[in-house]
């Protein structure tokens, strides 16, 4: 009996350590000797995965200089013989010449600006057109559209459209 204790220890012994983990397959072998021997097969490792490098986003490039935006200035000081701001609400022709003209633009290119002229009055102007019209001043400033007749504007070849 204790033999067979001692052979059937170094037996499980054996087997255990041939097994490689969960998942192996052991298979009995029997060689063409009359032996008998224990061939254990694992399961197929399935790959490492590469890890993804970590991408650092390149710094914001410098911000282009905005645009420049006419804002009303120093060029609204002059009035025009109408009363109108600028340099009045109509060129007396049906081209515009140097000046500061106010309207409103109606359709624009690259190539050119369709304007619709209006009169822009502030102050006591805007106060005495609208007596003068029936209406008031809200704002400090009383704007007059009577003529909706638009005028091309060539634009100079390095203003880009927006």
């Amino acid at each position: 009996m204790r033999v067979r204790c001692l052979l059937f220890v170094p037996l499980v012994v054996s087997l255990v350590a041939c097994s490689t983990g969960p998942g192996a397959t052991v298979t009995e072998v029997e060689p063409s000797s009359g032996t008998s021997a224990v061939v254990s097969s694992a399961p197929t490792p399935t790959p490492t995965p590469t890890p993804t490098p970590v991408l650092t986003p390149s710094p914001a490039p410098a911000p282009e200089p905005a645009p420049h935006v006419w804002v009303f200035g120093d060029e609204w000081d002059y009035t025009g013989a109408d009363g109108a701001q600028g340099s009045g609400c109509s060129p007396g022709s049906a081209t515009l010449t140097d000046g500061v003209w106010f309207g409103l633009a109606h359709s624009w290119s690259t190539a050119s600006i369709s304007l619709d002229l209006a009169c822009w009055y502030s102050g006591t102007t805007a106060e005495a057109v609208a007596a003068a019209r029936g209406d008031e001043v809200n704002n400090d400033y009383y704007l007059v559209n009577d003529v909706a007749t638009p005028r091309s504007v060539p634009v100079g070849g390095d203003v880009p459209a927006k």
